[in-house]
């Protein structure tokens, strides 16, 4: 594969995502995708989670306070945002069961309902939608040099 095909084989693991399994959870499965500047759908999310009333009120702190720890208020707020821009931006599909047994199904709601549940599996599917090496195209192995005579 070369690096222009390996780079097509990342894009498309990018856009359409791969499976994530939680430690912990091994009954249910994930798919997220990359979460990184050029993912629109993530970014749109971002944007839009950023023009709330609260979200201002947040970034007026970070701006008057560089470097301080966050009220809870404000720290519950961001911990928020981040939680629906990831779901609606990233998270593209899964399979999970609801506390009645039955399938739950993959919408924006009940992600949040699932991350603030299981504040472990936002972690965990956030970490690694942001790892660039999960969504890179397998390198080629190195082939090792024929040895000569007078080497």
């Amino acid at each position: 594969m070369n690096p222009w095909q390996r780079r097509e084989y990342s894009e498309r693991l990018e856009t359409g995502g791969i499976s994530v399994s939680v430690p912990g959870y091994p009954e249910w499965a994930f798919t997220v995708r990359r979460r990184c500047a050029w993912n629109a759908d993530y970014q749109r999310a971002v944007v839009r989670c950023s023009a709330r009333p609260e979200a201002a009120e947040l970034m007026a702190w970070q701006r008057e306070n560089p470097g301080t720890a966050m009220p809870d208020k404000l720290a519950a707020i961001d911990a928020a945002m981040m939680r629906e821009a990831f779901a609606e931006g990233c998270l593209i599909d899964w399979t999970v069961t609801g506390p009645d047994g039955k399938p739950f199904p993959p919408t924006l709601g009940n992600a949040l309902l699932l991350f603030e549940k299981f504040p472990d599996i936002f972690v965990e599917l956030s970490t690694a939608a942001g790892e660039a090496g999960r969504f890179a195209a397998p390198l080629p192995i190195a082939k090792k040099a024929k040895a000569t005579a007078g080497n």
